[in-house]
């Protein structure tokens, strides 16, 4: 578990009086997230090379959100349906803060074609007491 925090305090002094104090103050929350594929094959390029097996999301502010683009494969033998899910979070409690979603528009992939997918990871702003946190991506090909 990696936690950075940053307190800044500036002050300021007129006429030896004190004007004003702010306190700042960021969090950072460090991630990862396995990917778990049924039926299909993920990737990390468009040429299908590069098996995608881990996002890495790096560091995430609270209230942020990020974007990683993969290409899903058909490796049935029939046009299929994706579906998307999340599980074995870390602490449990980490999903009631952090959402996953993609842009996949619920077209079909037809056999021996492939999808590009934006996976969005967004940080509600209200997250506390996590500083780390991971996650399975669960990606099901059905047809």
């Amino acid at each position: 578990m990696i936690a950075t925090v940053t307190i800044a305090i500036a002050v300021s002094f007129s006429a030896g009086f004190l004007v004003g104090a702010i306190m700042e103050r960021s969090r950072r929350i460090n991630n990862q997230a396995a990917i778990k594929a049924v039926g299909v094959d993920v990737y990390q390029d468009p040429a299908l090379t590069v098996p995608l097996t881990e996002i890495n999301w790096g560091v995430l502010e609270p209230g942020e959100e990020k974007n990683h683009t993969a290409y899903i494969e058909n490796e049935a033998n029939v046009p299929i349906a994706l579906f998307l899910s999340t599980e074995n979070w870390s602490p449990l409690n980490a999903s009631n803060f952090v959402a996953l979603s993609w842009d996949y528009d619920g077209q079909p992939v037809e056999v021996d074609g492939f999808v590009e997918v934006a996976f969005t990871l967004a940080v509600d702003p209200a997250i506390s007491g996590i500083d780390a946190f991971s996650f399975d991506i669960v990606i099901v090909g059905s047809g």
